[in-house]
This record gives structure tokens, C-alpha cells and sequence, in this order.
């Protein structure tokens, strides 16, 4: 991260650890300075030692092995195709439910809706039916007066009426 903020640019992997060189100048005397080469020549030694075996290890077993893995791999894949085929299929199993209810909500929604104009369209008409009644009742009513016919033992809405006005000019 220091590198970073400084804004220093990526140095490359430092190879001078698996170099063995001899000592020169004044450390070719000095005896940890061979024992540190010669341990380094021995890790170089181990290392080169592994990556031959692992080759060998490779060329050996490296094909089977390989052959192996792509089964594997094949029949994973193969498990994951079918999950994903179940899964479209019982998400399309949900859409197409989730169609139908929306129809079928929509035609209930359409015939409530029709009914509700029918049952306005209808009220309409029997407060326009009742406004003609009411009318021809009052009618009727002012016609027997008029002819000084009493009828408040046929008519309790009309009787109540009359006492009333008679108590109101009284």
C-alpha cells in the first residue's frame, strides 16, 4: 500500500534468491558467507528436486488424471443443466398461475363492474319512476281535495300531513 500512495510503479519478483553465487571480494574469506551460499545451493537443489518430480508426476499420471476431471466436470455440469431445466419449469409453472389468477381476477373485476352499472342504471330508473308516482299521488290527492273527498282513512302519509298543518295554524 505504501508503494501505492507513493505512486511508486510494481517492481518485478526478485529472482536473486534462487541465484547461488560464489562469494567474492573480501566475504570469500569469511565462513558464514560460504555456509549461506552453500545452504542456498541446497534449497536451489530441493526446489529443482520437487519441480522434477512433479513432472514426472505429470507426465505419468497427468492425461488419467485430466480424464478424470473432465468427468467430473461433465457430470457436474450435467447435474446443474437439469437444476436449472427444473427451475425454469417451476418458474414457468408460476408465471402461467400467476396469469391465469390475473384473468380470471380481471373477468371478476369486469362483471363486478358491469353489475355495479346495471344496479345504478336500475336505482335511476326507480327514483325517476318514484318522482312520477310521488307527483301523480300529490295529484291525486290536491283532486280530492278539490272535491272535498276525505281521504285520510286510505291515506295515513296524507292524514299525518293534514294534522300537521293544522297543528302549525293553530
Amino acid at each position: 500500500m505504501e508503494r501505492m500512495d507513493g505512486g511508486q510503479p510494481m517492481t518485478g519478483v526478485d529472482v536473486s534468491r534462487y541465484q547461488v553465487e560464489q562469494p567474492q571480494g573480501l566475504p570469500a574469506q569469511d565462513h558464514a558467507s560460504w555456509r549461506k551460499a552453500a545452504t542456498s545451493a541446497q534449497m536451489q537443489l530441493e526446489y529443482n528436486r520437487l519441480r522434477l518430480t512433479n513432472l514426472e508426476m505429470l507426465e505419468r499420471w497427468g492425461g488419467k488424471a485430466w480424464i478424470a476431471h473432465t468427468a467430473v466436470v461433465r457430470a457436474t455440469e450435467r447435474e446443474l443443466l437439469q437444476e436449472v431445466t427444473g427451475l425454469r419449469a417451476e418458474r414457468e409453472e408460476v408465471n402461467k398461475k400467476r396469469k391465469l389468477d390475473q384473468i380470471s381476477c380481471g373477468n371478476e373485476l369486469r362483471r363486478l363492474a358491469y353489475e355495479l352499472d346495471r344496479y345504478r342504471f336500475d336505482n335511476s330508473e326507480v327514483e325517476g319512476a318514484m318522482g312520477q308516482i310521488e307527483a301523480e299521488v300529490g295529484r291525486l290527492r290536491q283532486m280530492a281535495a278539490d272535491r272535498g273527498i276525505d281521504i285520510a282513512e286510505v291515506d295515513p302519509e296524507y292524514a299525518a300531513a293534514v294534522r300537521a298543518e293544522a297543528a302549525a295554524q293553530t
